[in-house]
């Protein structure tokens, strides 16, 4: 797990931060951040879980570009590969989220704990982008993908800071939450593949 600071410079970070955060943009409504289904263990809760509702804009999904701004997780991708030496060599999702402001959150609430991939000897990892400055902390746990427990342990939480970025192994259960004092929190998830050795 690692926060890459100043991923993007401050030319594309500006940009993408107006395009996103522009009354223009189309988000999409979504009822819930990660559906909870019973026995399913893709998304659990547990005492700290409050669901949410959050809009998306697709940017890569089903092997197809899906919106015209997919040149920004290029351009993301690209960063990480001159910053981190981190190749991308298969992108399966990228989505921008958009979470609204809900004062009636709980400071250590979460929405509800997910893995983006159940392929435990898999190289995918997860890229959080931080589009904006905002609260609604990201949460990432010791937990995995088949690991048996009963509570979540918290192994890193990151207040979502413009230009920056963390990453961490797909099969993390992990979970953002709802900002409490500021308007929006904004991310644009990735989930790829690269060559570890």
């Amino acid at each position: 797990m690692k926060l890459i600071e100043n991923i993007l410079t401050d030319k594309v970070k500006d940009r993408l931060k107006g395009i996103l955060l522009r009354d223009e943009f189309d988000w999409f409504y979504n009822g819930s951040t990660a559906r909870i289904i019973p026995g399913n263990k893709n998304a659990i809760e547990d005492s700290n879980t409050k669901d949410s509702i959050q809009f998306t804009h697709n940017l890569f999904t089903d092997g197809r570009f899906q919106s015209e701004y997919v040149e920004y997780v290029m351009k993301i991708m690209k960063a990480l590969e001159e910053k981190e030496g981190i190749v991308c060599t298969t992108l399966h999702i990228a989505k921008c989220n958009l979470v609204p402001q809900d004062g009636s959150y709980g400071l250590d609430e979460y929405h509800p704990p997910h893995i983006d991939s159940k392929d435990v000897n898999d190289n995918t990892y997860t890229l959080v982008y931080y589009v904006n400055d905002s609260d609604g902390d990201t949460f990432v746990f010791n937990e995995k993908y088949g690991d048996e427990f009963t509570d979540l342990t918290i192994a890193h939480r990151q207040t979502p800071k413009e230009g920056s970025a963390l990453l961490f192994k797909s099969t993390n259960y992990h979970a953002s939450s709802s900002p409490i004092n500021t308007k929006s929190r904004v991310v644009i998830n990735i989930i790829f593949e690269f060559d570890e050795a």
